[in-house]
């Protein structure tokens, strides 16, 4: 009872948002789509709308400043340094040339964050989406990619659609640097988008929270609008 009444006080105190995502785009409908329908547990509220974790990139006028907010001892900028240090390169990168590295990278461990790799990961796709909506970069260690980050971009949000490292890296602090890089991008589309998503932080394991608490995420209450 204690562990419910904590969890209702939380989804009370979250700040709310309205964003807005353009369903003229196939993009923009699947999301609003996914972000509005029932939640699979929890039938009451929609899917992705309690403890979204968001960064306003409105608060924000250059991404100097946002680097700045997420620098010192043991911070993202921090073990971003540490990997760029270690020779790791950021690029933009094209999936479908890369497919077979990118499905080593999904069975380079057997769990991610203490759960199964979800089923959509085991199979590689055929193709990816190629359009001003999705944007795709990865980071190499030589000639070889260790970590790729896919974004999509509807209306006022840009979202983690995929973000995913080679296990045998990890501890270089490779995704730190891949984010903010993928972030540093962000800051260059025009127009911006107001909001970056990266799923949830209310039901994120301990490490995965601390890892999106690190870049800058929240947890918001979202009104999804079309």
């Amino acid at each position: 009872m204690k562990k419910l009444l904590k969890i209702i006080q939380t989804v009370r105190a979250l700040p709310r948002v309205d964003i807005r995502i353009d369903t003229h785009s196939e993009e923009g409908r699947r999301m609003f789509s996914y972000y509005t329908k029932r939640h699979p547990r929890f039938f009451l509220i929609r899917n992705k709308t309690l403890g979204v974790a968001l960064l306003s990139l409105q608060a924000f006028p250059t991404y100097a400043e946002y680097l700045q907010s997420v620098s010192g001892k043991n911070s993202a900028a921090y073990y971003s340094r540490k990997a760029e240090k270690a020779n790791y390169i950021f690029r933009e990168i094209d999936p479908d040339t890369l497919a077979d590295a990118i499905h080593a990278i999904h069975h380079s461990a057997e769990t991610r964050q203490g759960k199964v790799l979800s089923s959509a990961y085991l199979e590689p796709l055929k193709m990816y989406p190629k359009n001003q909506h999705n944007f795709y970069y990865g980071l190499f260690k030589e000639d070889e990619l260790v970590a790729y980050l896919w974004l999509v971009k509807s209306g006022e949000l840009i979202t983690f659609n995929r973000l995913m490292g080679h296990a045998a890296h990890l501890k270089n602090g490779i995704m730190f640097l891949l984010v903010l890089k993928g972030i540093e991008r962000i800051f260059q589309l025009l127009p911006r988008p107001s909001y970056l998503m990266y799923d949830t932080l209310l039901g994120a394991s301990e490490g995965l929270s601390l890892f999106k608490k690190r870049i800058g995420f929240k947890p918001f209450h979202v009104n999804w609008k079309s």
